[in-house]
């Protein structure tokens, strides 16, 4: 009997080490593509940094050119306006000189006292007239100076415009590139999520087989259950407990959390052990309790497996599934997943609900 359970057990382990081996090739392959994906993204974020920084740039130049030319305008308008006013002055002189022919060369010679005094009044009209008519000579020259600035601020802004645009093309070009990257990432990493839950549900698959076919005979039936355990649960019961916690594989470790989309470490054995209508406590140090305690030896699929930091009290907990390997909602930033009892560390003992 015993060299019959010893081969069960040694064709379970070749299917197990057959199945890991077959996943370790594409794994392989896909964990390369990741690295060569995320290379790309590195080099693909330095460039939209840079791209990012040259439209910002140029956008900021483009606005003080139109600040500029904001300025121009109004200054142009004044202009304009200042020129109708002088413009319309001179004109109403030269239609009262027209009309009146020479009344006012009567009413200048009339209103001197003397020969000097005309020559003043007479030079004093004529430098009036003389002085507006310059003054809108200048204006005139004032606007056709503006105008050519305005010309050639139209063409600078016109330039830095088909740049701004040019820059900004290039940038979601860049993002574009970033998000089919990022797609890509996110693919092959649900990829290597999915080979992970093949392989340990081929795992499980073997390890079941050999429990079956030895469990009656080198088995003892578990004890009854203890506090917060439903009495109506069966060693059968117990069983499903490995294939509900790896089907929640990759949902994300959020503290306080108990599920169904996101869980602490006890808040996850709580929610698998509640599937089969096993209640147990939201605490990890309070589930050891929950059960008859079993030595790392007696392990069995379904039992729950209990850590604790050196020297202190117990502080995480998951559910073996097998071969030395359990199922666990680790910590912040990572997700459900499958480790190594002997990599994980402070093992201090196992309970069975």
């Amino acid at each position: 009997m015993l060299q019959i359970a010893a081969i069960v057990l040694l064709s379970a382990f070749l299917c197990v080490q057959a199945a890991t081996v077959a996943g370790a090739e594409p794994r392989a392959s896909l964990e390369q593509q990741k690295r060569q994906v995320q290379a790309e993204l590195n080099d693909l974020n330095d460039r939209l940094d840079q791209a990012v920084e040259a439209y910002n740039d140029a956008s900021y130049r483009l606005s003080l050119t139109k600040a500029r030319a904001r300025t121009l305008t109004r200054d142009i308008a004044r202009t304009e306006a200042q020129l109708k006013t002088l413009e319309g002055r001179l004109s109403a002189r030269a239609r009262s000189v027209y009309m009146s022919g020479n009344e006012s060369f009567l009413l200048v010679l009339v209103g001197s006292r003397s020969l000097s005094d005309f020559i003043a009044n007479w030079r004093a009209v004529n430098a009036i007239f003389n002085t507006e008519s310059k003054l809108a000579s200048d204006y005139r020259a004032k606007k056709a100076q503006l105008e050519k600035f305005k010309a050639e601020l139209a063409r600078t802004l016109a330039t830095q415009e088909r740049e701004v645009a040019r820059l900004k093309a290039n940038r979601k070009k860049v993002e574009a590139l970033i998000a089919e990257r990022e797609k890509k990432l996110r693919s092959i990493n649900a990829e290597i999520l999915e080979l992970i839950r093949r392989e340990e549900l081929a795992r499980r698959e073997a390890l079941a087989r050999a429990a079956r076919s030895t469990a009656r005979r080198y088995v003892s039936p578990p004890a009854s259950p203890r506090v917060y355990v439903s009495r109506g649960s069966t060693r059968s019961s117990h069983s499903s407990v490995v294939s509900i916690a790896l089907s929640l594989l990759g949902r994300p470790y959020r503290w306080g959390a108990s599920g169904p989309y996101a869980f602490d470490c006890s808040g996850f054995t709580m929610y698998v052990y509640a599937r089969i209508g096993i209640s147990l406590p939201h605490s990890s140090s309070a589930q050891y309790g929950c059960g008859d305690r079993v030595s790392y030896d007696e392990l069995q699929p379904g039992d729950l497996v209990f850590f604790a930091r050196r020297g202190g009290r117990i502080s995480h907990v998951g559910i073996y599934i097998g071969n030395g390997m359990f199922v666990h909602a680790p910590q912040t930033g990572d997700v459900v997943k499958v480790s190594s009892l002997a990599d994980h560390g402070g093992f201090v003992g196992g309970c069975r609900p």
